[in-house]
């Protein structure tokens, strides 16, 4: 090859790598925004901002190698400008370094805090540019401010955080932050929580719905193994198992008029754990802040693996169910909250009330004013048994938490019931005599006399009713006030014989029916045995006959759900029908939940009725939900 062509080729070398191969092309879709969106809580990649950033610094070849020298050459050039964008890159910068490293180590801790103290620094110590709330930054620098301290959180849990310390301190790839702890603003506070989880760390199944609101700050479960000594046998505090609350810590801005350029100062903050429940928004630097909470995760982690006896278990034998039964408080007692207690219905548990009071917990007019309770009780009892025990459990927790019967909020009690737990709460408002009960039974009540004043009083203390001062609201859900036909079907007459009742509850009483059997006059089944839970929803029952048209008291007032699952020609096309007079009710009479006809689930006098396409669970409908929503926000408005 002669030179002057070799020459010739060398130029075309040299000038062709001067040149750029510059091309353009369409994206698919929505592809140009997830690029341009993707950063490290993502995808685990760092952000096309970042990488731009160091790549025009010069920075992104040392980053590769020397990560943490070019982190502190950021973070001085930080103390200099006060860029809010570098705020965040050095943010995401750090959170990306701390996913490599594994077990929380202090490697870890320290790419946290950086991370933490700069998405802080964007948020509120930075030069702001434009507007931020058109800024997809800033919700950024939120996730990575909450997401970071949840790191921080998990690695100082391992080095045994509890909430019983003064200080804590959080280093920096260089310098530190430290934290002075404050008590816990919460209602329910042990001397010492045990335990402190961030719930971004646990996945929750099971529930139809995810009840979080977005906001600033982590949302954390506390833990304690200290229980309140209770004297109320049937009440159980389960509250102290996971306290939903949101840790939040404030840094205080640096005052100093001169910093060392070559030097990064320490910080100090202060930690704020806010009671989930009740402080939704805070200020910090004169800005209204909301918080970030999650109700679902803590709700989940309390009901988990609670029910230790299936529902059907415990209605064929009441004893196994003994030492659970009784009323669950889902937080600690508040008195400027209006109790809702929860009452299941036949073969059932509290757990089927989950999807309902998550729901609940996220509706912020709801859970600001009311508290949760469930009852838990044998199905397989009599029916008065269970309401006398549910009487009796809830004079105990009046007597334990308003005993000067004072508390406006206590006596505004709502009571939410499911199936047969409408029947075993309704008998709290209304009036009925022992004698009701037996007249229909005994040829001749007088000869009651005779029987031991002891055994009078037992008789007297189970089926004697009268209305409490404190239970006027009910809302009923596919309750069988009429009874339920599928009672009286040959294969519930078998699982009938099979339910067993505790014997130290129900011994006084077969002994008496035993010594006036000679009196009785209906068939063998009635007079020689005391009908269970399920003989009592017969539609010809004693208890049903007794209680079918009790009118309420006129200050107690209540509220209808029913469920319709066959014979719809009215609701083909609806989903939702609202009934008031008996006009219509007497046009509906073929209409069932497969369990509960519609005739006998309607009772005369409530305040709404509500009919919704859907099975006998409709107290798990979305509809029947948001009713139970509606009517809670009306009374909690109108009282």
């Amino acid at each position: 090859m002669s030179y002057p062509i070799f020459f010739f080729l060398s130029l075309l070398v040299i000038f062709n790598s001067c040149s750029s191969s510059l091309t353009i092309s369409k994206w698919k879709n929505d592809e140009q925004y997830r690029t341009i969106s993707n950063h490290t809580l993502i995808s685990g990649e760092l952000s096309y901002t970042a990488i731009q950033y160091l790549v025009e610094k010069e920075e992104w070849e040392d980053f590769q190698s020397e990560p943490n020298l070019v982190i502190q050459d950021l973070q001085l050039e930080y103390q200099k400008t006060k860029l809010q964008k570098l705020a965040l890159i050095i943010a995401e910068l750090s959170y990306h370094l701390s996913q490599k490293e594994k077990d929380y180590n202090l490697l870890s801790l320290q790419y946290n805090g950086t991370a933490f103290y700069y998405s802080y620094a964007y948020l509120f110590f930075s030069h702001q540019t434009g507007s931020p709330q058109f800024l997809p930054d800033y919700r950024r620098a939120c996730d990575y401010y909450n997401r970071s301290l949840s790191n921080i959180v998990n690695s100082l849990r391992i080095r045994k955080l509890s909430t019983d310390i003064d200080f804590l301190e959080i280093p920096m790839i260089q310098g530190n932050i430290y934290v002075e702890w404050k008590k816990p603003t919460l209602n329910y506070f042990p001397k010492n929580f045990e335990n402190v989880h961030s719930t971004y760390d646990y996945r929750i199944g099971g529930l139809s719905t995810y009840q979080s609101e977005y906001g600033l700050g982590v949302p954390i479960v506390l833990t304690s193994k200290n229980k309140d000594t209770l004297e109320v046998t049937e009440l159980k505090n389960i509250y102290e198992d996971a306290v939903p609350a949101t840790l939040f810590i404030e840094i205080t801005p640096d005052k100093k008029e001169t910093q060392s350029p070559e030097s990064i100062p320490d910080f100090h903050a202060k930690a704020n754990v806010f009671d989930s429940l009740k402080i939704n928004t805070i200020t910090v630097e004169n800005h209204s802040v909301p918080l970030e909470t999650d109700f679902s995760t803590p709700f989940a982690l309390l009901m988990h693996d609670r029910e230790k006896v299936s529902g059907i278990a415990a209605t064929l034998n009441a004893q196994v169910l003994d030492q659970d039964q009784g009323l669950y408080m889902l937080e600690a007692y508040q008195k400027d909250k209006i109790p809702v207690v929860f009452v299941h219905g036949l073969f059932s548990s509290p757990y089927t009330w989950i999807d309902m009071i998550n729901y609940l917990y996220g509706i912020p007019e709801v859970r600001e004013k009311y508290q949760f309770w469930i009852y838990w009780y044998p199905t397989g009892n009599p029916i008065y048994y269970s309401s006398y025990r549910f009487k009796e459990t809830l004079l105990a927790i009046q007597k334990k938490y308003n005993p000067t019967k004072t508390n406006s909020n206590f006596k505004e009690m709502v009571i939410v019931s499911h199936s047969m737990g409408g029947l075993v709460s309704k008998l709290t408002a209304l009036s009925i005599n022992e004698m009701e009960w037996l007249q229909s039974i005994i040829v001749n009540v007088k000869d009651l006399e005779k029987l031991k004043k002891e055994d009078r009083e037992l008789l007297k203390n189970m089926l004697h009713f009268e209305p409490l001062e404190f239970t006027k609201k009910f809302i009923f859900i596919a309750v069988p006030h009429g009874g339920s036909k599928l009672a009286e079907k040959w294969w519930a007459k078998i699982f009938n014989s099979f339910i067993r009742f505790p014997e130290k509850a129900w011994g006084g009483f077969q002994r008496i029916l035993n010594d006036l059997t000679y009196k009785l006059s209906l068939s063998e089944i009635q007079t020689r045995s005391i009908p269970t839970g399920v003989e009592s929803l017969r539609p010809d029952s004693t208890f049903i006959s007794v209680t079918r048209n009790k009118k309420f008291p006129n200050d107690a007032s209540f509220h209808s759900i029913h469920g319709v699952s066959e014979n719809l020609p009215l609701l083909s096309r609806k989903k939702v029908l609202y009934m008031f007079d008996r006009t219509e009710w007497e046009s509906s009479l073929g209409w069932s939940d497969s369990v509960v006809d519609y005739k006998s689930s309607f009772l005369e006098g409530a305040k709404s009725n509500l009919v919704l396409k859907g099975n006998h669970s409709i107290h798990r409908n979305p509809l029947a939900i948001q009713e139970v929503i509606r009517i809670l926000k009306e009374h909690g408005n109108h009282r």
